[in-house]
């Protein structure tokens, strides 16, 4: 009676969490929308390739709705460093599927169809939000003029500050990387009293969409092994090479037939003197 009542609390107990999983996902949700995408299933031989390829479709078409907006709004402005196909192709991976797709067959001949419920998170489309940035950044240049130190360090600070958002900037050019500040503004900037040291320090905005589908668009190249096969010609054996290696063959197998017998007879003595005792 007691185990019963065991197995009736944990089983009321993990509904529960099934019940309220769902619910925390919903919570999270900003958005979801429903989405059936079809397609001919015309040059396919793989059923599995057919329904990645829908369901790839089918995330585009809902991401294009979600975040279709965003993506517009964002685009327009300026000196935008991605254009908004990177974008798009970004957007993508932020759509999360609720349960399993449902693929079936479409109303046309030979087309296939998927239906899947979609949705993304309040930080999915908070990273189409600007985030304010402050940095601080001193050089030390005595062989540059007054002007080339204020414009190398007004750089170096745009890089530096761009760097502590995301280190795999770090590994990008800083022609590249420069435009991804944005509204920068120099708070202070000039030499510290007494010294070599000019030191800027400014306030700007990154959008975190842009780093993400820059990174995303031109990944960084990383060194592989190369592995190269060579080709090796057998070396023609001499018939002296021929006659030394049946010599050498030869000598094993007498040697290994004097070992035999010696071992043989050393076990034969050994019963003998046992039988003795």
């Amino acid at each position: 009676m007691r185990a019963n009542l065991i197995v009736m609390v944990v089983f009321m107990v993990l509904s529960g969490l099934g019940q309220a999983l769902p619910a925390r996902a919903q919570e999270s949700a900003a958005q979801t929308v429903e989405k059936t995408y079809c397609a001919s299933a015309t040059g396919y031989t793989d059923v599995d390739e057919l329904k990645a390829a829908l369901l790839a479709s089918a995330k585009r078409e809902a991401a294009n709705e979600m975040f279709g907006e965003l993506i517009a709004a964002f685009t327009s402005v300026e000196n935008s460093v991605v254009i908004s196909d990177q974008i798009r192709t970004t957007s993508v991976g932020f759509v999360r599927i609720q349960g399993d797709p449902q693929f079936g067959n479409g109303q046309a001949l030979g087309e296939a169809c998927v239906t899947v419920r979609a949705y993304v998170t309040v930080e999915d489309r908070a990273k189409f939000d600007p985030v304010l940035r402050e940095k601080r950044h001193c050089i030390v240049r005595p062989e540059l003029t007054v002007t080339q130190t204020r414009e190398v360090a007004r750089q170096e600070v745009v890089v530096q500050a761009l760097i502590d958002y995301d280190r795999r900037l770090a590994e990008r050019d800083a022609a590249e990387i420069l435009p991804l500040m944005q509204k920068v503004e120099y708070l202070e900037s000039g030499f510290v009293q007494d010294t070599e040291s000019y030191c800027v320090r400014i306030t700007g905005s990154i959008v975190p969409i842009e780093v993400i589908a820059l990174l995303d668009a031109t990944p960084i190249a990383t060194p592989t092994a190369t592995i190269v096969a060579v080709a090796v010609s057998p070396r023609p054996v001499s018939s002296n090479s021929r006659n030394a290696s049946s010599d050498w063959d030869w000598g094993v197998w007498i040697f290994l037939g004097v070992f035999v017998f010696l071992a043989g007879l050393g076990v034969w003595k050994a019963i003998d003197w046992l039988r003795d005792l």
